[in-house]
């Protein structure tokens, strides 16, 4: 999967972008500025004790491509000489992004959601599923986030199918 900056800028001109080059591009998603592959694009996650904004330039200065970047933290972006997608919440701007890189995956993706079984749902199917052909699933962890299935979906290899666990209320 390799999604061009300029199409995004395309699909979603309310996104700022800074630093626009109109050859950049992404083949993943990362979360995790400690384990950055070259050409991922790096999504910030705010937590309780931490704040992703502060390691963007070092995920660009490790590989990213580029980054998204709440609109409201853009001064921690300043010295930043790789695109940045400016957008108004990480999460809204990932599930767009992330929606819109699906539209380049050929295997059918099924959600499982729900309060309870998941996890045993997704192992079951997926194990179904695999006398049929390769399956992409997680493998004992479960992510069900928006940001791991991110991560997840962008190992893509040509699967005949995929299947994830996610929050009803966040991207499958």
């Amino acid at each position: 999967m390799k999604i061009y900056l300029r199409d995004i800028k395309e699909r979603f001109p309310e996104f700022e972008i800074r630093n626009y080059d109109d050859n950049a591009y992404f083949i993943g998603f990362n979360h995790d500025s400690r384990t950055i592959h070259p050409n991922e694009i790096f999504i910030p996650i705010v937590g309780d004790n931490f704040d992703g904004h502060d390691f963007i330039l070092q995920a660009l200065n490790d590989g990213a491509s580029m980054s998204i970047c709440e609109a409201k933290k853009s001064l921690l972006i300043k010295d930043a000489i790789k695109p940045i997608i400016l957008v108004d919440s990480i999460k809204e701007g990932l599930q767009k992004i992330l929606n819109y890189s699906v539209s380049f995956i050929n295997a059918p993706i099924i959600g499982i959601t729900g309060s309870a079984g998941k996890t045993t749902t997704r192992k079951m199917l997926t194990t179904i599923l695999s006398g049929d052909g390769e399956v992409l699933s997680t493998e004992g962890n479960n992510i069900n986030t928006v940001w791991g299935n991110a991560v997840l979906l962008s190992h893509y290899a040509d699967e005949k199918y995929i299947v994830l666990e996610c929050l009803a209320y966040e991207f499958c």
